[in-house]
């Protein structure tokens, strides 16, 4: 099945029988709150977290398609949720925004909220290892220990960018695509570092959406200017 986060809701696709559901769009009338939603996670299977834009948090099953709000008071001051990110390591949820990065958890129908600390302008979060966040953010790139809650910016030749979406190869190596610097090749153990863009690249567009890996050692990068 395949789920999608549009600027008008929640949609659900189920190829087998060819039917589409459509949740939390303009014209369901449960919710006066913003339909722009970016991110989704499943946390347990058939349980989905859905966030974006001035839209909170909400719960969906899948099976019932029933929806439910997270109250605000377990979010705040955060309302505004640009990524989630399944830990399987501590069957977590981590997610951020614009002001914070949050850690819950999904036990028994209830959510509960472990960890809140300020993190401002947060766009991706991934894992690195099993102790450690990679946390890309309107301002650079960021190591976070998942133990003692340290964080550490990571200093590359490019002084100041924005991080759109990172894929952290089985190699350690880490690819960062940037919203107007192009993509950066980053391996930590090895000191390594390179930047493309459509200067020096089949690059058409310097704005990374996207990049995930494929079985052969490729990769897909989406941008602005297609994939």
């Amino acid at each position: 099945d395949l789920w999608y986060a549009t600027d008008n809701g929640i949609s659900l696709y189920t190829p087998r029988s060819n039917e589409w559901h459509t949740m939390l769009s303009i014209a369901d009338k449960s919710t006066n709150m913003n339909h722009y939603f970016l991110t989704i996670c499943e946390i347990k299977p058939g349980i989905i977290l859905a966030g974006g834009y001035a839209a909170g948090v909400y719960l969906i099953d899948k099976k019932s398609k029933l929806v439910r709000f997270i109250k605000p008071d377990l979010m705040s001051p955060e309302k505004y949720i640009q990524t989630m990110f399944f830990d399987k390591t501590d069957q977590t949820v981590w997610m951020g925004g614009e002001n914070q990065l949050i850690n819950i958890s999904y036990h028994n129908d209830k959510l509960k909220v472990n960890y809140a600390e300020a993190f401002r302008g947060i766009n991706y979060i991934t894992q690195k290892d099993e102790n450690t966040l990679w946390i890309g953010t309107k301002n650079g790139l960021y190591k976070f220990d998942k133990k003692t809650h340290e964080r550490q910016q990571v200093i590359l030749p490019l002084e100041r960018f924005k991080v759109n979406t990172i894929f952290h190869d089985n190699d350690g190596t880490i690819y960062i695509g940037t919203h107007h610097h192009g993509l950066i090749v980053y391996n930590e153990k090895e000191n390594y570092y390179n930047r493309f863009s459509k200067k020096n690249s089949a690059l058409t567009n310097d704005c990374m959406k996207c990049i995930l890996g494929a079985n052969n050692g490729s990769l897909f990068i989406s941008s602005d200017g297609g994939i």
